[in-house]
């Protein structure tokens, strides 16, 4: 993807996450580093960074969830769409797990349902965005989500979601992290 100028957002065992990774000279990247304090959520997570963002558009992925896709063409996609935000959305057999986000035919996002509510799509968000600079503009200073407080905002404004039929694991429960350690790898290998 030749992406080569990395921030990582960090908090718990910040320290051991530094040591590991340093700079990331080793992988031929450069690594900075947006250290939470205390833990403020996606959304805080992100806006707490935003001194260290260069770029106009820029990609966010998420640390618990693997999802196999071209990030060159999501960021073309965000690009062409002149979006504020785009969504890689992955297509799943059981949305209930996750809640769902529904989309029109031009792809523009038209909502977000939650987890307890009957979903008539299933596609999820995927935990990899493409966001424009001015998404800081509705982000809160302090703890905040992008999937609980933001996105929904943003419906009314220019957001997308990206379909994709792919490989898709969500890290953060024990299960599929044991899934991950036995089967991902593989995926990230081949690269």
């Amino acid at each position: 993807y030749n992406l080569t100028d990395i921030i990582l957002c960090i908090g718990y065992l910040s320290d051991k996450i530094k040591k590991h990774f340093q700079d990331g000279n080793k992988w031929g990247m450069k690594i900075k580093y947006s250290e939470e304090k205390e833990p403020l959520g996606t959304g805080g997570a992100i806006k707490l960074a935003k001194d260290l963002i260069k770029n106009n558009d820029f990609l966010v992925l998420n640390g618990d969830s693997f999802l196999d896709i071209d990030l060159n063409r999501l960021i073309e996609f965000h690009k062409s769409s002149e979006a504020l935000a785009t969504l890689a959305l992955v297509e799943v057999d059981k949305p209930d797990r996750y809640g769902s986000v529904e989309i029109d035919r031009d792809y523009r996002i038209t909502s977000f349902k939650e987890k307890e509510v009957i979903n008539k799509s299933n596609l999820i968000n995927g935990g990899i965005y493409v966001f424009n600079k001015k998404i800081f503009n509705f982000i809160p200073e302090g703890k905040s989500s992008l999937e609980k407080d933001i996105f929904p905002k943003l419906i009314e404004e220019c957001s997308y979601g990206k379909p994709h039929k792919t490989y898709f694991i969500d890290i953060g429960i024990p299960e599929d992290y044991d899934r991950i350690q036995k089967e991902g790898w593989r995926l990230v290998r081949r690269g």
